[in-house]
């Protein structure tokens, strides 16, 4: 896709994996011979008495758009045959480049947004898929960080569109909203009163958030389009922490069996076994699988997992469908 220095990368041997030849990829990483095909730009950096990207090497929007595209729908898919963590290491070098490409040449208009919402939502879905994935694999810091870049790149790009806020901006302001909790306080004037769906709720799940109310919030993260609960979901084993320990000091008389189902459907559970693993922390079991909770542990920091997210675990199943279910696929236009 991009040919421009895969000559020096193989000389160098820095033939990726996921762009070598069918012929070499199963041998050692100094023998691959790249595949022109699927080759794309890596991210390097600026050194002394360098430019950050010589203007022959800059790849226009529209050029950038397809790269994207070919990353959700030929790159992602093939993280079940090569591993997720090889794909993602690629995949945030490739898209790092992309978005340096954009800011040298000060890209705007429909397609540079479109390319920054793609990037967004790939930042989203890793944060989701690398959750059992090591630190040397996955950094959230760091994926959250570059996602944050994207937001607010979108975010400019939004503002200065002639039309006005359309139904997709407002879709990637809730986005925005949802992943900067609990630090975005500031308020705009249309969001007094949202027509927006996704926005509203987004705006309800950061009150009931701000009021403590978990069940609330549960119960709208589990309303939302699979693109808000990708932006959700970072937030929904802190939530579940908080209401544990809530639930220890309103029930923690010590005799007061409360079922363990009830308990998953107000904290958002897909599997009661689940929950029952994360209450042992604040409660006994009993026979029945009931939980029984101690005051006394309301106060004790009560570690919760991520865990997968039955809902999104349907929308997600085919990654190569990942723009189409968060409806990103006719953006340029919008």
């Amino acid at each position: 896709m991009c040919i421009i220095g895969s000559s020096r990368r193989q000389r160098e041997r820095l033939i990726h994996l996921l762009e070598a030849d069918e012929a070499t990829v199963s041998g050692p990483a100094g023998r691959r011979r790249a595949d022109r095909d699927r080759m794309i730009k890596s991210f390097e950096r600026s050194a002394a008495g360098r430019p950050v990207s010589e203007r022959r090497c800059l790849r226009p929007p529209a050029v950038l758009l397809e790269t994207v595209g070919y990353v959700f729908h030929s790159v992602l898919p093939r993280a079940e045959s090569v591993g997720w963590p090889a794909v993602y290491a690629f995949c945030v070098d490739r898209l790092r480049a992309v978005r340096q490409d954009l800011t040298v040449q000060q890209a705007a208009g429909p397609q540079a947004l479109a390319v920054l919402r793609r990037c967004a939502l790939f930042h989203l879905y890793a944060d989701y898929r690398s959750r059992d994935c090591p630190l040397d694999v996955f950094d959230r810091h760091i994926n959250t960080r570059q996602l944050q870049e994207c937001l607010l790149g979108v975010l400019r790009l939004q503002q200065a569109q002639p039309d006005g806020p359309t139904e997709l901006c407002e879709r990637f302001e809730a986005v925005h909203l949802l992943t900067s909790l609990p630090h975005e306080r500031r308020m705009h004037e249309r969001w007094l009163r949202p027509t927006n769906r996704d926005l509203r709720l987004a705006l309800e799940f950061r009150n009931a958030w701000e009021l403590g109310n978990f069940v609330r919030a549960c119960r709208l993260a589990g309303e939302m389009s699979p693109l808000l609960q990708l932006a959700v979901y970072r937030h929904l084993a802190a939530l579940r922490q908080r209401g544990l320990r809530v639930l220890a000091a309103a029930y923690g008389s010590g005799s007061l069996a409360v079922s363990a189902a009830a308990v998953a459907g107000w904290l958002g559970y897909d599997d009661v076994t689940d929950l029952r693993c994360d209450v042992t922390q604040c409660a006994r079991l009993t026979e029945r699988g009931d939980a029984v909770f101690d005051r006394k542990l309301s106060t004790s920091q009560v570690k919760v997992p991520d865990r997968g997210w039955l809902s999104l675990e349907r929308a997600l199943r085919d990654p190569a469908r990942l723009l189409a279910v968060c409806q990103l696929t006719d953006d340029t236009q919008r």
